[in-house]
């Protein structure tokens, strides 16, 4: 017989940790930071959709940061300010507000879409809140995953103390073709109130009050040759918090796991578990390593070439996935010509390591001595309810998102894909921009539960971009998108942006 336990969790727990938090610590940089001279910026935006089918257009909704809801009409309204850091100067600061009501959040509340501050010195940052940003080495405007396999910009950001190197240095003077960037952070997962919320509580479990721990380094070489290469790795690990489990709207059993300093240091230098995970790394371990091969073709542009390989243990890592990643070429154009940049990419993750995870130790009959590590059921875990926020995956959206389940699960039910994605923008006149996005993708489900015959989809958007000559820093989007297939549903709609950005009238002395 199951013991039940009874959880008492404030239903705005991690919205009222995640905001006070940040109110305390914009309040204390706020005297330092405006206190400087240079102009702070301001960003206003408002965006709606209006679709015809079960779900808005795929690329209607994808790498909106979480604000855009896959409802077929949807909107929000944001608004912030930010000052950027002066990096001519030794000491500097940075920080930004940025405040949002969107019809993907149920709650009447605003959402803190970024609040952050940093400090820096020289090359160094230390950065504490929320901020959008993405891990990869990829056009985030242009390519399929938005920026990388990790952070994508598919999902609303996560709070976070970062510190590291802002921007790639040279090391050793005497090799100045070779320059490093790092940085490592904590922070906090969230979406407490969203899992709560959900059908799941019924037969299903959430997990809750959990961290983050993320740590990245990156190496680029770049000299006077035309060729650069640029090389990147990061290992994100979520742990603490507790699992709650439910049978039939009723509390089963809670496993709660610690977050105490002990357990940062085993994230910190991942040796070993801990008591209630024995035989596994502590935490539920993320990764990804890219390379990106450029060549410079002066007044013509760029030619790159990158590779993004996502992993989950270290069989991804050694590349024992086979063609599992997102493999690119990209053309980056320069000045405002009709074509401005354009890519393909192909995307996979249909291998995983291979379709079986063995051990010996977990079965007493057997002669087997050898070790299978596969089935590594991307972006999913056993404890957590995987590499999601707010029920969009923070990784590459082609993996379909857990808001997507009709059953309420918020695991990831589609983890094995193979997608074709082609994408160009450019200038029509110095005003008039446009962005094109082409996909097909066919899903097959996860190793563990299939999809009984395939899912094929194929989505386009079309995007006009106008910046009004009469009035500066204002832009009209207007976006037409469709799908067509069984992912998510045949789909038709257009998608409306007003954007204005600005300064608000401080200026240094100099410049008066």
């Amino acid at each position: 017989m199951i013991k039940a336990y009874r959880v008492h969790l404030p239903k705005n727990y991690s919205r009222m940790k995640h905001h006070f938090l940040l109110f305390i610590l914009f309040t204390l940089f706020s005297s330092f930071i405006f206190a400087q001279e240079n102009a702070i910026r301001y960003e206003m935006e408002t965006s709606a959709n209006a679709s015809q089918g079960e779900n808005a257009p795929f690329w209607l909704t994808a790498n909106k940061w979480g604000l855009q809801s896959i409802s077929p009409t949807s909107a929000y309204v944001r608004t912030g300010i930010f000052q950027d850091a002066d990096t001519t100067k030794k000491f500097s600061y940075n920080y930004g507000i940025d405040v949002a009501k969107s019809s993907a959040c149920n709650s009447s509340e605003l959402i803190i879409q970024q609040a952050y501050a940093a400090i820096h010195y020289k090359a160094t940052e230390l950065e504490i809140g929320s901020r959008e940003r993405t891990s990869g080495l990829q056009n985030a405007l242009l390519s399929s995953c938005g920026g990388g396999l990790l952070w994508s910009g598919n999902a609303r950001p996560l709070p976070e103390v970062c510190y590291g190197l802002s921007r790639f240095v040279t090391v050793f003077p005497k090799l100045p073709w070779l320059k490093v960037k790092a940085e490592i952070s904590y922070g906090w997962l969230v979406d407490n109130e969203y899992q709560l919320q959900t059908v799941n509580m019924q037969n299903g479990s959430v997990s809750v009050n959990g961290y983050l721990h993320r740590k990245m380094a990156a190496i680029q070489l770049k000299g006077k040759s035309p060729w650069s290469f640029t090389l990147m790795s990061e290992v994100d690990v979520e742990f603490g918090g507790k699992q709650i489990l439910y049978s039939d709207g009723q509390i089963a059993s809670v496993i709660p796991t610690s977050g105490n300093l002990k357990h940062m240091l085993l994230v910190l230098i991942p040796l070993t578990g801990d008591k209630t995970d024995c035989d596994w790394y502590y935490g539920n371990y993320v990764g990804d390593w890219q390379g990106r091969l450029s060549y410079d073709l002066g007044d013509k542009g760029k030619l790159h070439a990158y590779l993004d390989n996502y992993f989950e243990d270290s069989s991804g890592f050694w590349k024992l996935n086979g063609f599992d990643g997102l493999w690119g070429l990209e053309y980056e154009a320069t000045g405002k010509g009709l074509i401005h940049g354009a890519l393909i990419e192909y995307y996979q993750s249909t291998n995983q390591s291979g379709p079986i995870e063995f051990r010996p130790e977990d079965y007493s009959h057997t002669n087997i001595k050898y070790w299978a590590w596969g089935d590594d059921n991307y972006y999913n875990h056993g404890y957590y309810i995987g590499w999601s926020n707010y029920g969009m995956g923070m990784g590459s959206p082609l993996v379909t998102s857990p808001i997507y389940n009709k059953n309420g699960d918020l695991k990831f039910e589609n983890t094995r894909v193979i997608a074709y994605h082609a994408a160009i923008d450019g200038y029509l006149t110095d005003d008039l921009t446009y962005r094109v996005l082409s996909t097909y993708r066919t899903g097959y489900g996860t190793m563990d539960t299939p999809y009984i015959q395939p899912l094929s989809a194929f989505s386009g958007m079309v995007e006009l971009n106008y910046a009004l000559s009469k009035v500066k820093g204002l832009t009209i989007s207007v976006a037409g998108a469709m799908d067509r297939g069984d992912l998510t549903g045949n789909n038709y709609g257009i998608n409306l942006t007003l954007r204005k950005k600005g300064l608000l009238g401080l200026v240094s002395k100099e410049k008066r």
